[in-house]
């Protein structure tokens, strides 16, 4: 009998709470690419990301997220969450015009490199030239106004869709 007590105390303890390899390794992989994408997609800082990005997620990887040290390289334009002693950290890496790629898990610092890239030469295109262009090219002149009878239509379609509410 009394095996079965120290058994149940063991299975109680904080040692069996401890996260799984596999949750962790999800928890670091999540925080490295919004930290990538908020950092370099949306120029947020560390304050906006943890904020928008890494608050009120998934429950179970809430407080796991919250608690694995992030480091970001700005020359790199990588972002790496250490999660496992025994394993290189989970890393996120920037390329422009394409965003955050997340490399593997057990992928070291070597493979960022390895990532696929767009051509050097290839450059981001005058957004705010090709917005100015006509439609359809562009926005410029992009709205019209609804016929009265499509409007009225659509006006009691949606209204149907929502009667039950």
């Amino acid at each position: 009998m009394m095996r079965i007590w120290i058994a149940a105390a063991l299975l109680a303890s904080p040692l069996a709470a401890a996260p799984a390899p596999h949750s962790l390794a999800l928890a670091a992989g999540y925080k490295a690419a919004f930290v990538c994408s908020g950092r370099w997609n949306a120029g947020q800082d560390m304050a906006a990301i943890t904020a928008d990005d890494l608050t009120g997620i998934y429950g179970d990887y809430q407080a796991l997220v919250a608690d694995l040290p992030v480091a970001v390289d700005d020359a790199a334009r990588t972002v790496s969450v250490a999660f496992d002693a025994k394993l290189p950290p989970r890393i996120a890496v920037w390329r422009p015009l394409l965003g955050c790629a997340q490399l593997p898990v057990g992928a070291g610092p070597d493979v960022a490199a390895l990532v696929p890239r767009l051509t050097p030469d290839l450059k981001q295109p005058d957004l705010a030239r090709l917005d100015a262009a006509p439609w359809p090219l562009g926005d410029a002149q992009a709205s019209a106004r609804m016929l009265r009878r499509l409007r009225a239509r659509l006006d009691a379609l949606v209204a149907a869709g929502f009667a039950g509410d």
